[in-house]
């Protein structure tokens, strides 16, 4: 039983991708140009943003991102000490300094109050990690942020289009998003896109994106070569049409997984969280629990035949290359129980009731 099912979901498409494919290799054009900047379009509107750019990577999008809100050389950037590395490894290859905190252990997203007390004279942005299919509390953090003239970006690498309904504007600064192979919505290498609401701001990224270029040969920037190539852009135009339905097949999956795993008394993931401001709904681009047992849990799993994953098997912390940061290793006790426990469990499409209760009969076991 596979984690994920990519030459399936190819195959539910695959005249469709194919002939696009051809198209965009007869057309000459594989960087940018037109595909591109269709995508481009398309994405936005989904995501209710003015302003779109496709990246080369989700990595990029965050690089490029800092970058267009001036972060630089000893600015303090907060975002959590759990999750995947990326967003502080661009903070540090700029020089801006990337202060940890803590995760709130239901969610998984940075802590709230730690947020708070973790804010200096020093503090020029908020990067929230939208871990695991949910949208980040965007009215809270805009709130904070406007307290204290910070920047927010926020990384969607794993909550692209997530439902976010509030009765305010509660946008980030900078949404940045991955189309990595594995998430939700993916390509077939790698890709990203960034995205934003002011056109200042839409002007700098667009321009750093190409080496920092406002024209040809004209750097008014020091950028990076982060541009889309038109053979993903070609994909995911594509796969972008079948989006919606494609969610709400793993919604309907993940579903299943609450019915019969509830009994168990397990940490399950949150379908729905509504607060005063806002409602946010999960997409479930994975499906972790929590388990005492996880290492056994895997093994028996394995032996089944049944594939999982660790999101993450350390917090940021603990990793060699972030230890002369100086945090204590029993820092962020949160991150830290969550890393030892956390499993995400089979999550695709091709997987039916039977699988399903075949995977909750070994963790009843275990």
């Amino acid at each position: 039983m596979d984690l994920y099912n990519l030459a399936d979901l190819h195959q539910e498409h695959a005249i469709e991708i194919e002939d696009a494919l051809l198209a965009c290799a007869r057309s000459g054009r594989y960087i940018l140009g037109g595909v591109v900047e269709e995508l481009e379009q398309e994405l936005a509107n989904k995501a209710q943003f003015t302003f779109a750019l496709g990246t080369s990577s989700g990595s990029a999008s965050l690089l490029l991102a800092i970058l267009a809100c001036g972060i630089g050389c000893e600015d303090e950037v907060i975002t959590p000490a759990f999750g995947f590395i990326a967003a502080v490894e661009m903070l540090l290859l700029i020089g801006a300094k990337p202060v940890l905190i803590d995760i709130n252990p239901r969610t998984y997203h940075l802590d709230l109050k730690a947020l708070e007390r973790a804010i200096t004279p020093k503090t020029k942005a908020i990067l929230p990690l939208s871990l695991f299919g949910m949208a980040s509390d965007r009215y809270a953090l805009k709130a904070l942020a406007k307290d204290h003239d910070l920047v927010v970006i926020e990384d969607c690498a794993q909550s692209f289009l997530a439902p976010y309904h509030s009765a305010t504007n509660d946008a980030p600064d900078i949404l940045t998003t991955s189309f990595f192979p594995t998430k939700p919505l993916g390509c077939y290498g790698d890709g990203g896109a960034v995205f934003c609401n002011d056109v200042n701001l839409y002007a700098k990224l667009k321009a750093l994106r190409v080496h920092g270029q406002s024209q040809k040969y004209s750097h008014i920037y020091l950028g990076l070569n982060a541009r889309l190539d038109a053979l993903q852009a070609s994909i995911l135009k594509v796969k972008l049409k079948y989006y919606k339905t494609h969610l709400e097949r793993l919604r309907a999956l993940a579903k299943t997984y609450h019915t019969l795993l509830s009994p168990l008394n397990l940490q399950l993931p949150l379908d729905t969280i509504q607060t005063k401001h806002c409602t946010r709904q999960n997409i479930y681009s994975q499906y972790p629990i929590l388990h005492p047992k996880r290492d056994q849990l895997v093994a028996k799993l394995k032996q089944a035949g049944i594939q999982t994953a660790i999101h993450y098997p350390k917090p940021l912390h603990h990793q060699e290359a972030l230890k002369h940061l100086g945090y204590p290793p029993s820092a962020f006790p949160n991150a830290l129980k969550v890393s030892k426990q956390i499993l995400s469990l089979p999550l695709n499409t091709n997987l039916n009731m039977q699988d399903l209760e075949k995977v909750a009969q070994i963790i009843a076991h275990v």
